[in-house]
């Protein structure tokens, strides 16, 4: 299977880790060949690279890492009728996956001044982390009572993590915090920030330990 360059500089990577059970791996993976290249072709994808072997002792697992150009076409991709039909198929038998976003990919939601340099990668991160972290601990702590599989579970989560991420939470931290992360703050409107950032962070985990009990 021919694998598509990866365009670097904009949109994100999503990178999955599949599991085919030994027993149907070779029609699984069939399966999931023909989910990657409707992937491929759905608009806002840039390019897909896999599905790898992880690790040749663990001959069930592989990898594939996918570059989007934005937000709106991973989710649409995502919740499609398309990917579901093609993912019921190869969960019959046997396959399940685990899935991430690369945290560089987030800074291409993060729009720098016109006139300045791109906020530092780790501003970036931390600011993504500050939206991210709340959000999923509420989420599994809202979805996992809800009794669904596993893999619904996953793809559920991910879908409203990302939606509301990139839609409201990412873009409102930044408006909160445009000067420190273009470094026109002071030194102590700095540390304020981190205090802040902290504090927050804190206060999140503290409302998802109360909420799960």
């Amino acid at each position: 299977m021919a694998d598509l360059p990866l365009q670097r500089g904009e949109g994100f990577e999503f990178q999955v880790e599949h599991n085919l059970q030994s027993e149907s791996q070779q029609l699984a993976l069939q399966e999931l060949e023909r989910l990657l290249a409707s992937e491929r072709n759905w608009p806002g994808c840039l390019g897909t690279v896999g599905p790898d072997l992880i690790d040749a002792n663990a001959p069930n697992r592989f990898i594939t890492r996918t570059h989007w150009r934005d937000v709106d076409c991973f989710v649409e991709w995502m919740v499609s009728s398309e990917r579901n039909q093609l993912l019921k198929a190869i969960e019959e038998l046997g396959y399940s996956y685990s899935a991430a976003t690369n945290w560089r990919g987030y800074a291409s939601w993060i729009a720098g001044e016109a006139e300045s340099d791109p906020p530092p990668t780790w501003k970036v991160n931390l600011l993504v982390l500050l939206c991210l972290y709340p959000t999923v601990l509420i989420l599994n702590s809202l979805i996992n009572p809800l009794g669904m599989g596993y893999s619904s579970s996953l793809l559920l989560g991910n879908i409203c993590s990302v939606a509301l991420t990139g839609w409201l939470l990412v873009p409102a931290a930044q408006r909160w915090y445009t000067r420190w992360l273009n470094g026109r703050s002071s030194r102590r409107g700095s540390q304020k920030a981190l205090l802040s950032i902290a504090a927050l962070l804190l206060l999140s985990w503290a409302i998802s330990r109360g909420i799960s009990g």
